[in-house]
């Protein structure tokens, strides 16, 4: 799998709970009513969520009792449409708030815009994995896995690319736990990573395994750094920053792979990672070619320089530098921003501009 444990079995035996015991408070598929671990999670809608609450903070009521809703408009939790009460008035003729609103409206209003954000589907959307509003999922995580790690290909890609900073290193974790744990509880499987070896490529690493990470991704990378190996789970790091990459992950690496590096701090970090007889080979990695590679570890008998083929020129990646000079010089076309401004909420380079009309409903300043 490519991203653009838990403790030995001996450690478990002598320290921790025996999963025998665990697993005999509920069934591998019908748990015990009232029975919750970490690992079986129960589903809920977050739109129903919404809902309720935005129903709970805005309510009015009329009556003598202050116990009849002034309703005028349902609304729908599928559509994130707030259900719409009469306004509250001043005195005693109503229709009066609701006084054991908590005052969460500000959250509630972020949550939404949240689930309207396309850049968030990846986490709030999920597919078939998103809960309906009664709290059911089409799909579990059987076919979650058998999607990354059954399939005929040899090769895995999330792109993540357009999540945000905010939620990214959350997800990563998410995900490098879902499939860690995964692997090591079917390790007597054939499913398992014992059998069925798996390396997990993490690009960018040092955007969410930095030195002073404390959080999830990082956690999760460390413990694959150090016991993965015995489960079949490999990890690869691959950054343009080593020097911003956790000393204990980058310890754990058997094999380094150096390209061209020419920051002193960069090349400190991986002079470091090296034994001292071959701390002389780094002093070639400013000098490097394009595609010349040092390769020093497992991988190789005797460090060694060589240089990477490149792909057809089909199959290269779009990751070359745009001819500057070149292109000042062309003659510009007829440009048309709404296409970029579309490319840009859509989240796709191939979106096309297509008007749409919002109904915008005005909000009384009190409700505010």
């Amino acid at each position: 799998i490519s991203i653009s444990c838990s403790a030995s079995d001996n450690h478990r035996r002598h320290n921790g709970p025996n999963p025998r015991s665990v697993g005999s408070l509920l069934d591998a598929d019908h748990p015990r009513s009232g029975v919750l671990i970490a690992s079986r999670s129960t589903p809920f809608s977050l739109k129903q969520l919404w809902y309720d609450l935005i129903d709970f903070e805005t309510a009015t009521f009329t009556g003598p009792q202050r116990d009849q809703p002034a309703l005028e408009a349902a609304g729908n939790p599928e559509t994130l449409t707030a259900p719409r009460y009469t306004p509250h008035a001043m005195g005693a003729a109503g229709p009066f708030l609701n006084q054991a609103a908590k005052g969460i409206r500000r959250p509630l209003n972020l949550l939404r815009s949240r689930l309207l954000d396309r850049r968030y589907d990846f986490v709030l959307h999920p597919g078939p994995w998103e809960p309906d509003l009664a709290g059911q999922t089409a799909q579990d995580l059987d076919t979650l896995l058998a999607g990354w790690l059954g399939h005929d290909h040899p090769i895995t890609i999330l792109d993540l690319s357009g999540v945000p900073s905010s939620v990214l290193v959350r997800l990563i974790g998410s995900i490098l736990r879902v499939v860690y744990e995964a692997l090591y509880w079917s390790r007597e499987k054939t499913e398992g990573g014992v059998l069925r070896p798996l390396l997990i490529v993490m690009e960018e690493a040092h955007r969410y395994v930095g030195p002073d990470s404390g959080n999830v991704a990082a956690d999760v990378v460390k413990r694959i750094a150090k016991e993965g190996r015995k489960y079949g789970v490999g990890a690869m790091l691959v950054s343009q920053r080593p020097s911003e990459i956790d000393e204990t992950i980058l310890s754990q690496c058997g094999t380094l792979i150096a390209l061209r590096l020419s920051n002193p701090a960069d090349r400190g970090r991986v002079k470091g990672a090296l034994p001292d007889n071959l701390s002389g080979l780094m002093d070639l990695l400013p000098v490097l070619r394009t595609g010349e590679t040092i390769i020093s570890g497992e991988a190789a008998r005797l460090p060694v320089r060589c240089r990477v083929s490149l792909p057809p020129a089909d199959r290269l990646p779009r990751s070359s530098d745009p001819e500057v000079s070149a292109a000042w010089r062309t003659r510009r076309v007829a440009e048309g921003y709404d296409r970029m401004v579309a490319s840009w909420r859509a989240q796709r380079t191939t979106a096309v501009v297509r008007k749409i009309a919002i109904d915008r409903i005005p909000i009384n300043e009190d409700e505010q």
